[in-house]
């Protein structure tokens, strides 16, 4: 339960109801006040930020300059080890000008540092972890967020209570209670009275819970399926541009959506999404093209077709999950013989880059859904998947990692949205992943409950709100 030490969709939904960000993202997707009540850019490298000054920590630790120096500080070292580091990489220091007011110097111009700070921007108290240690702080988070942690049972569930600190509007709802339970056994409990709220289920289950008196609801968000090619294994297929175009044209993913998502997904032509910083709406998906892939394979010198392995990370059900099973089903036709594993895709990707030692990521393809907190394009097809640097990285394209830096280094919201749209164009011209779909988050709860989802597709329960007893 650090926020420093867990980078992953599921845990950041329990870390925003105990947590602040420095800042969040506005309904429309852009850096808005949170902690920080405001900012002003002093020089390309220096920002200077106003913090909202009475806020406290639930142990009544105050929340000021110097919590988040040591909050951003502990985040970015190496002793920290944060799967978040990357996010932040661009801070060189933190400057603590008076009580409420701090700088954050970067070591070059940054174009993005108000959206990392929406993703990577957690306070922590710096009193109470050097007290009870990391271990102790893991077990027992203290934040500034609308709810204070009261209980949790490893595996089972997480009991979170309303803060009466609370510095902003107080949360309608009294108590959490997160359960864990896998995609079908939600809908299990939901009908039985055992949760109010459930996400992230199989779509062909809406019908049974809409005959059973709950409202569904279906939003588009800022998630993808991300299916990327593994361009760093030695003797990878994928090397070849004519491999990676021919799986584009030979899986029918509008068919896909239709018959294994029910129709909720948006087919998109890259990893972005519309309402993201630099999405490209230029860009056009590959057609389905069976014969055309047929041809490229041949060209590649697998006329007589390949097998390549595919590992689901177990957050989007493993080896069992639908979407890899149609996609092995489709590429049968082309002679792609499609081996599907499940696994924690993400801990294995980051330990062989970052361990001494570690074995290198063997499967060819990884598929996961991949949030963007951030609403920039740089989020997914840079920080987290498409930069060499990136401890989730699969790829290492120098022109690619240029135009990255570009990006990054570039202040003008102008200037960088041209070089964000050709960041799109690239990705999509050198196939870099097998584009997929652009996710319809589905939520389904009583209609005693109001819940408006966040366009982030990230969990918001201080806005729920309950109706009548």
């Amino acid at each position: 339960m650090d926020p420093h030490l867990q980078f992953e969709e599921k845990n950041d939904n329990i870390h925003t109801q105990i947590f602040d960000l420095l800042l969040k993202m506005d309904i429309d997707g852009n850096p808005a006040p949170n902690l920080a009540k405001s900012w002003t850019r002093l020089n390309e490298r220096t920002v200077q930020f106003k913090l909202r000054t009475g806020v406290t920590f639930h142990n009544g630790e105050a929340c000021d300059a110097r919590a988040v120096k040591f909050s951003i500080e502990r985040n970015i070292s190496s002793k920290t080890n944060s799967p978040s580091y990357h996010v932040l990489s661009s801070i060189e220091r933190v400057d603590v000008i008076d009580s409420y007011t701090f700088n954050i110097v970067t070591k070059h111009p940054d174009g993005i540092l108000l959206n990392r700070l929406c993703v990577a921007g957690y306070v922590v108290p710096p009193g109470y972890i050097r007290n009870v240690g990391n271990t102790g702080f893991e077990k027992h988070p203290i934040g500034t967020g609308p709810f204070r942690f009261s209980k949790w049972i490893r595996g089972s569930e997480l009991v979170l209570e309303r803060s009466a600190a609370y510095w902003g509007s107080p949360p309608d709802v009294g108590r959490i209670v997160f359960s864990f339970a896998d995609s079908r056994r939600r809908v299990d409990l939901l009908l039985n009275g055992k949760v109010d709220m459930i996400t992230d289920f199989d779509p062909q289950s809406i019908s049974s819970i809409e005959e059973n008196g709950f409202k569904t609801i279906k939003e588009p968000s800022f998630s993808a399926v991300t299916i990327n090619f593994n361009l760093i294994k030695k003797g990878s297929p994928f090397q070849s541009k004519k491999v990676r175009k021919a799986f584009n044209h030979a899986v029918n993913m509008d068919e896909l959506i239709a018959k294994v998502k029910m129709g909720y997904g948006i087919r998109r032509a890259t990893l972005g999404v519309p309402g993201e910083f630099g999405y490209n709406p230029y860009i056009k998906p590959y057609s389905y093209n069976p014969e055309r892939a047929i041809e490229l394979l041949r060209q590649a010198g697998y006329e007589k077709g390949l097998t390549v392995s595919l590992l689901v990370d177990d957050t989007f059900g493993g080896a069992s999950n639908p979407v890899a099973l149609e996609l092995k089903r489709q590429l049968t036709k082309v002679g792609v013989n499609l081996v599907v594993k499940g696994g924690n895709g993400a801990m294995l990707l980051v330990e062989s880059r970052r361990k001494a030692n570690a074995p290198p990521f063997q499967a060819d393809l990884f598929m996961r859904t991949c949030p963007d907190a951030m609403a920039h394009i740089i989020f997914r097809e840079g920080i987290v998947v498409y930069d060499s640097k990136s401890p989730w990285s699969l790829v290492n394209c120098p022109n690619l990692d240029r135009l990255l830096s570009k990006i990054i280094h570039t202040i003008d919201p102008g200037k960088q949205q041209k070089l964000c749209y050709e960041l799109e164009r690239m990705v999509h011209e050198e196939c870099l992943s097998l584009f997929a779909y652009q996710e319809i988050k589905l939520y389904a709860m009583p209609y005693s409950i109001n819940y408006e989802p966040h366009v982030t597709g990230m969990l918001n329960l201080s806005e729920a709100k309950v109706i009548g007893d």
